[in-house]
């Protein structure tokens, strides 16, 4: 089980990692040809954006697949237990049972 729930956090730390490498390859890139200091790094970050649009969709796609998971897992133990909570919920309610008498 603690794979299953370290999943999205690895997948979230790896995507995050390859989007710095990329910023960082494309302000080295941006630093060799003279563009340098806060327009090289405006630069880099503008060009980015897209481009791990593009080259990171297998990481991405990997984190959306794995917090998906999470939240179908706990939406599945929230409705059993809402199931378990509702059927105590009838076996309190039903007559004959509250275990007081009307005035």
């Amino acid at each position: 089980m603690s794979q299953h729930t370290n999943h999205p956090l690895a997948a979230l730390w790896v995507y995050t990692l390859l989007r710095i490498a990329l910023f960082g390859a494309l302000f080295g890139l941006l630093w060799l040809f003279g563009v340098r200091g806060l327009l090289g790094a405006i630069i880099a970050l503008v060009l980015s954006v897209p481009l791990s649009f593009v080259m990171l969709a297998r990481p991405r796609q990997a984190l959306v697949a794995g917090v998906t998971g999470q939240v179908e897992a706990r939406r599945a133990r929230t409705s059993e237990l809402d199931a378990q909570l509702s059927g105590r919920a009838d076996d309190q309610t039903r007559p004959g049972q509250d275990g007081g008498t009307q005035s």
